[in-house]
């Protein structure tokens, strides 16, 4: 994993179709990107969202690529986890 590439980094690019057949992934990618391990602790997770200011982080095994968890994700199954709970204490 040797950067990403979001959607703020191609705004420009999607707005202007001449850029398309000229630029290149490496010129746009973001080599400056936090990852956090695949066994990682949420709490961890969490934290490292807050710290940063980030809202996804590339997930890695043995530092090789995994794919992204979000902190909307991450509240999201909180928030079903939690809500199917308190139905089930009803």
């Amino acid at each position: 994993m040797i950067g990403i590439i979001t959607l703020n980094d191609i705004r420009e690019v999607i707005l202007n179709t001449d850029l398309y057949d000229v630029i290149l992934a490496y010129e746009i990618m973001n080599t400056d990107f936090h990852s956090i391990e695949i066994d990682t602790e949420i709490n961890k997770a969490l934290k490292e969202f807050e710290l940063n200011d980030f809202w996804n982080l590339v997930v890695t095994e043995k530092g090789k690529y995994r794919g992204f968890i979000s902190k909307s994700n991450i509240f999201s199954k909180y928030l079903s986890s939690w809500t199917k709970r308190q139905a089930e204490d009803i």
